[in-house]
């Protein structure tokens, strides 16, 4: 390529120099190449990994839907929510349902969990449970 610049500047060391940063070019692209390749590879596990676990999260929820079809613990805690919103606002309930909370709120976490875990199961969602781990 560069042979008129090497009869020029003394011919084969001039050229045996331009090869060798030829070559040096041309395995840094093909190491940057790699690289990219690499990334992209990476990139595309990451999503291969989020999107199994997606799945499975729906497919577990959708577990928990059919099993919970004929069951009445989900109307049973709404019922019992709604009792215990509607009781405070009667003022006759107030002291009972201000004791209630302040109970619930000195309990043990260990089973603050295991009261969320079992409403939790009851309305067919693990989202109640993530919330309570947090905290």
């Amino acid at each position: 390529m560069f042979g008129f610049l090497g009869k020029i500047f003394g011919g084969g060391v001039f050229d045996s120099v331009l090869g060798m940063v030829g070559d040096y070019f041309k395995e840094k692209r093909k190491l940057k190449l790699m690289e990219a390749s690499l990334k992209q590879t990476v990139v595309l596990e990451q999503q291969k990994r989020i999107t199994t676990q997606q799945t499975a999260d729906i497919n577990w929820d959708l577990t928990q839907i059919e099993a919970s079809k004929g069951s009445w613990k989900d109307e049973l805690w709404t019922v019992v929510f709604a009792i215990v919103f509607m009781m405070n606002f009667i003022p006759y309930f107030n002291p009972w349902v201000k004791q209630g909370w302040e109970t619930l709120g000195s309990i043990d976490t260990f089973w603050k969990s295991v009261f969320a875990t079992a409403i939790g199961a009851a309305f067919s969602t693990r989202e109640l449970t993530k919330f309570f781990r947090k905290k």
